[in-house]
């Protein structure tokens, strides 16, 4: 496996073949780091190997040049990345490592609540879904999660717990909606809305029904009373309007009356029924019963004849029309009268009175309160039980719930790997206490040397790894040869291959590696010297 560096950071150019173990060093501040970094960053496709934002990715190429990359190949495999575009590509399927591995990430520099999100990521510590239903039945949820195992599934457990936790907050909410209080846990099992009474459900509708009905039977009983009381007032106003109209009728029958004499007395108008005396030969006509002397009249005779005629008679019958109506009128009013002078004066002890409809006003209100109140405690003993569900859910999704269990598990399997990588270097136990602090020999880091806490951060990047690549910086910091040696071995023994990064006097002072099947490389000037 062969890296070539160009232009990153401190290197100008370096060839590095990457064996069992490869070791690369030089005197202080000539690019070791910077091998390092670039090699872990094209192994991991970390574009950006150090706390930089990406829009300064250019303060990554080396100071003079206009651009810098590292390329990987391995076989037909290879990967790359160039600077300042900080452009990953890959060719195949070239290898692949962890940030922790690479070096370029520790547990020991994040807090406890992302170290303890790395560590359930790296050592596979989410919880299965048949674990995670096991121990909701445990709790007393047997219902199916499928939706909430979608969400885990596809998003993550952290999405997950901040739905849940979102769903608890509207689930508040609407307790406190339908009762008007605020929430708490005590309060929900202990609360009763004003107006609570015994009885079901179906019964408080029934009762509401029957005081809907008697009220309803209160008001028309009312209405009724009101109205007699009303229509009696209206009996003189009906008997003077009879007598009004009676007086008009009469005089209608004076008018049609003499109407008719006067259409009586008119000529008649020349027609087929004039006929001529079989005696005497002269012209006659038959008029009321009679034969008479028809006249011979001259055309405007005859017109104005017409004239009275057609006047007379649509005054007749204009005549006729409106005593038609006045007769039809009457006969109303006197049905009106007849109605209201047959109606039965409603007792005393019979009447409804104001206050009869005001209680059943009164009745009905009660009923309805205590139906509402009914539903309000139904509904917010309802959302309560949601909420101790949703409770118990939010506690399992929790970091520190089903997944801090199942790490704690895991944690177990991943100490003996650690305890096995410190006596193979010949180092203090290292152990990860339940809430994740590091400890070495029993005690916090803060109070370990500097050599203490580089042997942990090294043992724990190596129980880390995948059992493939490592890449160590800063070695020279064990002094000591049998502790050095100690750590190359275990290096070599839980990697395949590794890159050790350190300081040396100088290029005569490094160990010949080969016998180990290693090779070392000597910086200066920015290049990579094969030693």
């Amino acid at each position: 496996m062969q890296f070539k560096i160009q232009n990153y950071r401190g290197i100008l150019e370096a060839d590095i073949e990457l064996e069992k173990i490869t070791l690369i060093g030089g005197l202080n501040h000539t690019g070791k780091t910077s091998i390092g970094q670039a090699i872990g960053a094209v192994l991991t496709g970390q574009t950006i190997p150090m706390s930089i934002p990406k829009n300064q990715a250019s303060l990554l190429v080396r100071n003079g040049t206009p651009a810098g990359s590292v390329n990987l190949i391995d076989g037909e495999n290879t990967a790359k990345i160039t600077w300042p575009t900080a452009k990953y590509s890959t060719k195949g399927s070239p290898p692949v490592v962890l940030p922790m591995a690479a070096g370029l990430e520790s547990i020991l520099d994040m807090d406890g609540t992302k170290r303890s999100k790395a560590l359930i990521e790296i050592l596979g510590a989410n919880p299965s879904r048949s674990e995670l239903e096991a121990h909701l039945k445990e709790n007393g949820i047997t219902f199916t999660i499928d939706k909430l195992w979608e969400t885990i599934d596809i998003q993550g457990w952290d999405v997950a717990y901040e739905h849940a936790k979102q769903t608890g907050a509207r689930l508040k909410g609407s307790w406190e909606q339908v009762t008007g209080e605020k929430y708490g846990s005590q309060k929900a099992a202990t609360w009763l809305p004003e107006g609570l009474s015994t009885g079901t459900e179906p019964e408080l509708v029934q009762a509401v029904t029957v005081a809907k009905k008697a009220l309803e039977e209160a008001i028309a009983q009312q209405a009724i009373s009101t109205s007699k009381a009303v229509d009696r007032n209206k009996l003189p106003e009906l008997e003077e309007k009879r007598k009004g109209l009676s007086e008009e009728k009469e005089q209608l029958r004076k008018d049609i009356d003499a109407t008719t004499k006067i259409l009586s007395g008119l000529p008649l108008l020349p027609n087929s029924s004039t006929l001529t005396c079989p005696y005497c030969k002269k012209p006659i006509a038959v008029q009321d019963g009679k034969v008479v002397k028809s006249q011979i009249l001259t055309k405007e005779a005859i017109a104005k004849i017409r004239e009275d005629r057609e006047v007379s008679s649509k005054a007749l019958d204009d005549l006729h029309a409106r005593s038609q109506q006045i007769g039809t009128n009457i006969s109303s009013i006197d049905a009106e009268i007849s109605a209201i002078t047959n109606m039965q004066q409603p007792s005393e002890s019979g009447s409804i009175s104001d206050n009869s409809v005001d209680d059943c006003r009164t009745k009905l209100k009660d009923a309805e309160a205590a139906l509402k109140a009914f539903t309000a405690k139904t509904e917010a003993t309802k959302i309560a039980g949601n909420i101790t569900i949703n409770q118990t859910i939010v506690a399992a999704l929790a970091p520190t719930g089903l997944r801090k269990s199942k790490l704690s598990q895991c944690l177990g399997e991943f100490q003996v790997k650690l305890t096995e990588i410190c006596q193979s270097g010949g180092w203090e136990p290292i152990t990860i206490t339940p809430d994740i602090a590091v400890n070495y020999n029993g005690h916090p880091l803060i109070l370990c040397s500097q050599s203490e806490n580089y042997f942990t951060r090294i043992a724990i990047q190596m129980a880390l790894s995948d059992n493939n690549i490592i890449i160590i910086d800063g070695a020279d910091v064990i002094i000591d040869k049998s502790l050095r040696n100690g750590l190359f071995n275990t290096l070599m023994q839980y990697a395949q291959k590794v890159l050790i990064c350190m300081s040396f006097a100088s290029r005569d002072s490094m160990p010949n590696l080969s016998s180990i099947g290693g090779m070392s490389y000597w910086l200066q000037d920015g290049k990579a010297i094969r030693v």
